[in-house]
């Protein structure tokens, strides 16, 4: 849910991030993997996560965290992921099992306190606009092909007004494409391909004033609306920053639609059930891959908002193979 194993940031290139670790904490030896191991066991465990390892490169295409799947470098039984999740898209076997997929519909607001305390980021992509662009989509393309792609992405964007560092939430419509919504449809997208069981496919939009519990965490006490990355947990799950909501409240019925329809999904392989009548959650089909059920104070099957900036995104990919 609001993720998949084509988001960019998840498939950390291998960078011998271990080795520049050891480094960073004062190892002297060769990069060799045994000697890095022995090195790292034996460091306070603090200090495995006590660094700053990406370098200016990696900070600009986007990459967020250090240590993430990558590719192990030695195939074995016991081997994890030997491929690129992308690369496994038409042999998985998720194919044939069905699968409940979707996101939030303001993903980005999961970038809300970083551009609020580094607006230079705003005009770094400004005068960058290629770092907007989908990772995948940029292979076989030149500096200037890139630059003029990311300018169109731009424009679609912001429409006839000009961008600038003071256009803060459409830049975070931007984040929520880059870091998750593309790359969920990606996923969607190769579900309609090659899987041979139902896909069903939801957007998350119930815009709680005081219960979307993630939006708070993102965006603190300022006044921002919206159904931020992870939004749709706080009617999932109870954790230490919930409450017992009124029975008769619009915050408790989401709570009972949504874990109906995953409990129901978990027994039958179906999501349908009592608590979302009459509408009918249908699964995907090939003719209609971005009609998903959207869920909000009150539940509909309808096209997904985002379809306009989905299809731009998916134009920039020059093949289908790339694309899934």
């Amino acid at each position: 849910m609001s993720g998949s194993a084509l988001c960019y940031w998840v498939n950390m290139p291998q960078t011998d991030m271990a080795y520049r670790l050891a480094k960073f904490h004062g190892f002297n030896g060769d990069n060799n993997d045994a000697e890095v191991l022995s090195f790292l066991q034996q460091l306070e465990p603090d200090k495995l996560v006590k660094h700053s390892l990406l370098n200016e490169e990696e900070r600009r295409k986007l990459y967020m965290f250090a240590f993430g799947p990558i590719i192990e470098p030695y195939v074995s039984e016991n081997c994890i992921l030997s491929q690129r999740p992308f690369e496994l898209l038409n042999k998985t076997w998720s194919n044939r099992i069905p699968m409940i997929i979707g996101a939030n519909s303001f993903e980005g607001l999961y970038m809300y306190q970083r551009l609020k305390m580094f607006p230079q980021i705003m005009r770094t992509l400004i005068s960058d606009p290629e770092r907007i662009l989908p990772e995948d989509a940029k292979v076989a393309h030149t500096p200037e092909e890139l630059q003029a792609m990311g300018e169109k992405l731009l424009k679609l964007f912001f429409g006839a007004k000009t961008p600038n560092d003071r256009s803060v939430f459409k830049f975070l419509d931007i984040y929520g494409y880059k870091i998750f919504l593309h790359d969920i449809h990606r996923t969607v997208l190769a579900r309609s391909a090659y899987a041979s069981q139902p896909t069903y496919v939801y957007r998350f939009d119930f815009d709680s004033p005081d219960f979307n519990l993630y939006r708070a965490k993102y965006c603190g006490h300022d006044p921002v609306r919206g159904v931020s990355h992870a939004d749709d947990l706080s009617y999932t799950f109870f954790s230490n920053d919930s409450w017992k909501v009124g029975l008769d409240s619009s915050e408790y019925k989401t709570i009972r639609r949504l874990i109906a329809m995953l409990t129901t999904f978990a027994a039958n392989s179906d999501p349908n059930c009592d608590e979302i009548k009459p509408v009918c959650w249908t699964p995907l089909t090939g003719s209609e891959p971005n009609m998903a059920l959207n869920i909000s104070y009150d539940l509909k099957m309808m096209e997904l908002p985002e379809t306009v900036k989905l299809n731009a995104l998916d134009e920039l990919f020059t093949y289908r193979e790339q694309l899934y």
